[in-house]
């Protein structure tokens, strides 16, 4: 969820953020990915609770470059 609840209501941010599932999660992503991709990367460098493979298939879909390399790092597909 998005960092700006925290900052208006503390109490309201961490009641839902920890009844949110994590296919909320995914379903949040794909939004974001479609609607807003320039702040997948924010996102997904600051939550873990979301499914990085199925991450990578939306940022890949989306050419969100700067989330897709933070995923395959994170999961450890990277060569020098």
């Amino acid at each position: 969820i998005s960092g700006d609840l925290a900052k208006v209501d503390v109490v309201a941010s961490s009641v839902l953020t920890a009844n949110l599932s994590m296919d909320h999660h995914q379903v949040y992503l794909a939004l974001m990915a479609k609607l807003h991709p320039d702040m997948v990367y924010n996102y997904l460098s600051t939550h873990d609770n979301y499914r990085p493979e199925e991450c990578l298939k939306l940022c890949q879909q989306y050419d969100i470059a700067d989330a897709s390399a933070y995923l395959l790092e994170r999961m450890g597909n990277v060569s020098s």
